[in-house]
């Protein structure tokens, strides 16, 4: 699990000093810091997954395949001197019409992998057996009046225009599938096509089944030399064309989410972990509403993962740009149009995609999936301050004292105050703070350990 996660409440969250005003109600006096931490850490963009790689598979020496006109089963066995061509998809040993894939078909859908299109069909095979869902059997797995489909599939893939599909050779693990959720899901990454196919475990638990398209042929993606992603969401999200994200519900006692994001290897066509975060709601809790608190605090987050397309729960895989010290001494951050003392309405019709508008003492502040929140006062339209997460972002604080130079003061060498005392080394600690001056602005990173908790600028106090 990364350490730069455990930056605030509970063992595994990032640094925000709006949670510890929300949980504690204290105010570290040696810091005084007028404007607080943004609740959230965020990244933009929708990546994805970049790939390659084959699974063992008898294949035709030539373009060109013969073909077996019938057979018992109606399926074809290429086998006969007929001949029949194929530009992208690979023959197999057993073909079928499409004709008679579209009758039988439980899933069907047009696809585009390595600039190429092509049709998939998921069909049931004779030992499955399809229900409608009974009010008496209504659970998890749907609602009344739904159909369930529980047994092993077949995937084909055919040409667009062509006339026949080819099985693929994919082991057909047994599944129980509600087809009229459409459990099966196409997208399209980069220059490949993924298959998604979603079965329900529990009524928070789900298991994701991949499989890519490469060389005209199905390939399965292992997770962690599994077959499947447990989550509690159906949704993937990809970031930079290299990592997937998604979460899982714990009902166990601590309960609470955890995020996992997962690295992508193109040579091995498989998923490991990168990353993991859990957001527990454990204790201790030091007033009656903590919990509960912490709770709502947590769903939220969740919330606007689901919601907001562009947010992904913070990962370190981003790096500081190389001119920050120049673009402090600017006054901005990430981009120029949030310079503090710039217009804060026309940034907001330039950037119209935030998480929303939060109330802290003194002010108030719009959060950014990029994890940039920007502070403003209601009376005045410039931006007063603005705030990075250093969730994201690799840099340890050594490493970013590097990049800015020697601090005008690390509260690190403060003493204690005693209404800190308690703090000290507990999950409630906030870390400490780096203070310095570019130009007219003057900067706070907070920081806890080597973990850079964000990067404040603000005006300096006249």
């Amino acid at each position: 699990m990364n350490d730069r996660a455990n930056m605030g409440v509970g063992k595994y969250m990032n640094d925000r000093k709006e949670l510890k005003e929300m949980l504690i109600g204290l105010q570290r006096a040696r810091k005084k810091i007028a404007i607080k931490r943004s609740l959230f850490v965020m990244v933009a963009f929708v990546a994805i997954l970049g790939a390659s790689g084959c699974v063992a598979q008898e294949e035709p020496s030539e373009k060109e395949q013969v073909e077996k006109i019938g057979s018992a089963d109606g399926k074809r066995d290429n086998t006969s001197l007929q001949k029949t061509t194929n530009t992208y998809v690979k023959a197999t040993n057993t073909a079928l019409p499409v004709e008679d894939l579209k009758k039988q078909a439980l899933y069907t859908t047009t696809l585009t992998s390595e600039s190429k299109q092509l049709k998939l069909f998921v069909l049931p095979t004779d030992s499955g057996e399809t229900t409608v869902i009974s009010k008496n059997d209504a659970n998890f797995t749907g609602q009344e009046g739904e159909e369930l489909y529980k047994g092993k599939v077949e995937f084909y893939l055919a040409e667009t225009d062509g006339e026949e599909g080819y099985l693929q050779d994919v082991a057909s693990q047994d599944v129980m599938l509600n087809v009229s959720q459409e459990p099966i899901v196409a997208r399209e990454w980069s220059d490949l096509a993924i298959v998604q196919l979603s079965e329900s475990v529990t009524s928070t638990s789900k298991e994701l089944s991949l499989w890519t398209v490469q060389s005209g042929k199905l390939v399965p993606i292992s997770v962690d030399g599994q077959t499947a992603i447990s989550t509690s969401t159906s949704d993937l999200k990809s970031v930079d064309d290299r990592y997937i994200q998604t979460y899982d519900y714990f009902t166990t006692n601590p309960n609470g989410w955890a995020f996992r994001t997962y690295e992508w290897d193109p040579k091995k066509v498989e998923l490991t972990l990168f990353d993991e975060t859990e957001l527990l709601v454990k204790g201790p809790f030091h007033y009656d509403k903590m919990e509960a608190d912490i709770r709502e605090y947590y769903q939220h987050m969740i919330d606007n993962w689901n919601r907001i397309e562009e947010y992904t729960y913070p990962f370190p895989h981003l790096t500081y740009p190389e001119d920050l010290p120049s673009r402090l001494g600017k006054g901005y951050l990430l981009d120029e149009q949030g310079t503090v003392g710039s217009s804060l309405k026309k940034y907001l019709e330039q950037n119209p995609n935030h998480l929303g508008e939060y109330d802290t003492e003194g002010g108030w502040y719009y959060a950014y999936p990029d994890g940039q929140s920007f502070y403003f006062d209601r009376e005045d339209d410039a931006i007063q301050a603005v705030e990075l997460s250093g969730g994201n972002y690799k840099e340890t604080v050594s490493e970013l004292k590097e990049m800015l130079g020697e601090p005008l003061h690390d509260s690190k060498n403060d003493p204690v105050s005693e209404e800190d005392e308690w703090l000290v080394g507990t999950n409630y600690d906030i870390g400490d703070v780096l203070s310095y001056e570019f130009g007219d602005y003057q900067v706070r990173v907070m920081y806890r350990d080597e973990n850079v908790g964000s990067i404040l600028l603000s005006k300096k106090m006249e």
